[in-house]
């Protein structure tokens, strides 16, 4: 069971309670606050660059009349459960299409590209 730290001595450990339970779990602490940051911030390159690829538009399949960089129009990369992906917005990422452009949602729905 845990042994609880009763004396008025000071301690070099980091935890009041002492068992390798303990210990695991600060050594786990610390590992996620030091990886975790590392992590999230390949993931968000990452999305940068594939954003970037995508809102790209070329004319390699032929000429394109619509650019997704042009100020007129929204582009959006959709998954297939109507969540965005990739905006030009960053704000509307991870949100429900839904939400962001209801009436192109259900222009969606109906033409079948979505359920409810």
């Amino acid at each position: 069971m845990f042994k609880t730290n009763t004396s008025t001595e000071k301690t070099d450990r980091p935890c009041s309670i002492i068992s390798s339970h303990t210990q695991t779990c600060h050594t786990l602490l610390i590992m996620t606050h030091i990886i975790l940051p590392i992590i999230l911030m390949l993931l968000h390159y990452k999305h940068f660059l594939f954003s970037l690829s995508v809102l790209q538009c070329s004319d390699t399949d032929g000429v394109c009349p619509l650019r997704c960089d042009s100020f007129d129009i929204a582009c959006y990369v959709i998954d297939n459960n109507g969540f965005v992906l990739i905006s030009k917005q960053q704000s509307d990422a991870a949100r429900f299409f839904g939400e962001v452009d209801g009436s192109v949602m259900t222009t969606l729905i109906r033409m079948g590209m979505f359920k409810r």
